[in-house]
């Protein structure tokens, strides 16, 4: 075995102690024969692992240095010798040189052949040091200045019919200036806190929005042909069918953005003019699964985490589309999958991983639904349950099942409030007693942009399911009464709660009213 390829073995060692499995591995190896990329672009773009990570696990295997923006010259050089696209192609920086010697940033030591061409073109030896990716993007654009990607992928659309010609789509979505305008756009759109990016293709233009705080921003508009290009690329980051343009698709991947993970959940549908994409940006950094974060109020969280900390029983999140429940949950398991207990989910989709969770991606179409997935949960032993939503009269009737067979059971109802989640059981065929004897609490909850700054806040209104309220609920008590008794508990409402953070500055008043559909 040379010496090269012991270095590379040992490369993915490294890597391996940083989270990356065998299957990752044979994936991304499977890209970099597919696309020539370089294994740091690769990694980079699956989510495998940040930048620093790949520069240290290179640093340790080749006893190279690393070097940062900082140590770069604000002078580029070898403009006369090397070309500037080769430099790029390469990825390739070079920050000085004397009679003997070359210094040249990297982010790939194993591209032997770029340093052996350097050497022969410049007639000195090279001395590489590695450099982060995004380091490397940012100082590169510094120096030599952006290439105008869209001209060039304008450049490239050349011959009739190309959008028909699935190998040439193939083809022009690995190419350079496609690759990084995909990333610029995720780039910036994780920059601004963009929760999604759609892509639409109209007759004479491309038009791109991102959704920031719940509203969606028009970006500028692009040439007509790039839709296509555009979620080409994303479908192949995604192991999506290229070729099918007639169907709706669903995919997700994982990439890095400024050196963090970042998944991705794509969807696409086609339209009279061409394929529709919308892609899910889930921030795993930056995303808020800790109850404490979400903005509930003292006595909402204090209540949400009474309701955990119970062995078995229902707890509810309910609310709109949009309204955050999913995250809720979400912020629930991260604090529940500290303890030892087994957890299952069933999801659709599934939005973040946990790793010591078990979880279920629904596929109705092989016949894994809410209901028959949940029904197999009962023999695997678990302790505690997450069914993405109650849909249906199946599904309520085993997640009774499963509470009154002492396990804990999370889920979600779309209701206007807390209280009415009742009804909407009993509109499912569960009846009274067993609502009453497995229902442990709800939450009803909005989204309501934050005054100050970027992002939402949660205004929320819950309840616990004491004896009180349970008995009331046994004998079929009307909801005004329960809301009484709630109320009696310590429950506020999903205004009220919206008027006292708008009295403590934290969210307009408007949007209060506007999130609780109440003028």
């Amino acid at each position: 075995m040379s010496d090269e390829i012991k270095k590379f073995e040992q490369f993915w060692d490294v890597l391996s102690r940083a989270g990356i499995d065998e299957r990752a591995r044979v994936r991304a190896e499977r890209l970099v024969a597919k696309t020539g990329e370089a294994i740091p672009v690769v990694i980079a773009e699956l989510g495998l692992a940040s930048d620093a990570v790949v520069v240290d696990a290179f640093c340790e295997v080749t006893g190279l240095l690393k070097t940062d923006v900082t140590q770069i010259s604000d002078n580029s050089i070898l403009e006369d010798t090397i070309s500037t696209e080769y430099l790029r192609s390469h990825r390739v920086l070079p920050l000085s040189q004397n009679e003997s010697v070359l210094d040249v940033a990297i982010i790939d030591p194993f591209d032997l052949d770029a340093i052996t061409a350097l050497e022969f073109a410049c007639k000195v030896k090279v001395s590489p040091s590695i450099m982060t990716l995004t380091d490397w993007r940012a100082a590169f654009d510094q120096l030599y200045g952006r290439q105008d990607d869209i001209d060039e992928t304008e450049a490239a659309l050349t011959g009739a019919g190309w959008a028909d010609d699935t190998q040439r789509l193939k083809d022009l979505s690995n190419e350079a200036p496609i690759v990084r305008m995909v990333d610029r756009l995720l780039t910036d759109a994780v920059d601004k806190g963009a929760t999604d990016i759609h892509v639409e293709p109209a007759p004479n233009i491309t038009r791109i929005r991102v959704r920031i705080d719940g509203a969606l921003q028009a970006l500028p508009d692009e040439a007509p042909e790039l839709a296509a290009l555009l979620v080409s690329r994303v479908k192949v980051l995604c192991d999506m069918d290229v070729a099918d343009r007639r169907r709706p698709q669903d995919g997700r991947t994982s990439v890095a953005v400024r050196g963090r993970p970042i998944d991705l959940r794509v969807s696409t549908v086609p339209t009279a003019y061409g394929e529709s994409m919308a892609i899910r940006i889930l921030d795993r950094a930056a995303s808020m699964l800790y109850l404490s974060k979400l903005g509930f109020s003292d006595y909402d969280r204090e209540l949400i985490e009474t309701v955990l900390i119970t062995p078995k029983g229902i707890f509810l999140v309910t609310g709109p589309t949009g309204s955050g429940k999913t995250t809720t949950l979400y912020a629930a398991l991260n604090k529940l999958r500290q303890t030892q207990r087994k957890i299952l989910t069933v999801e659709d989709p599934i939005e973040y991983f946990f790793e010591d969770v078990n979880q279920v991606q629904v596929n109705e179409a092989a016949g894994v639904t809410f209901a028959t997935t949940l029904r197999s949960f009962l023999r695997q032993d678990p302790d505690i349950l997450m069914v993405g939503e109650i849909r249906d009269g199946e599904t309520a009737r085993i997640a009774v099942q499963a509470a009154l067979t002492g396990h804990l059971v999370l889920s979600t109802l779309h209701t206007n409030d807390a209280v009415s989640s009742i009804a909407r059981l009993k509109d499912m065929g569960v009846e009274d007693y067993l609502i009453a004897a497995t229902l442990s609490g709800v939450t009803a909850q909005r989204l309501v942009r934050k005054k100050s700054g970027t992002g939402r806040t949660v205004i929320a209104e819950s309840f616990l399911c004491t004896p009180e309220i349970t008995k009331a609920i046994r004998s079929g008590a009307p909801e005004d009464e329960i809301v009484k008794l709630a109320s009696k508990q310590g429950m506020v409402s999903l205004r009220q709660d919206g008027e006292a953070k708008a009295k403590a500055g934290l969210v307009n008043l408007d949007d209060v009213y506007i999130a609780t559909g109440q003028n």
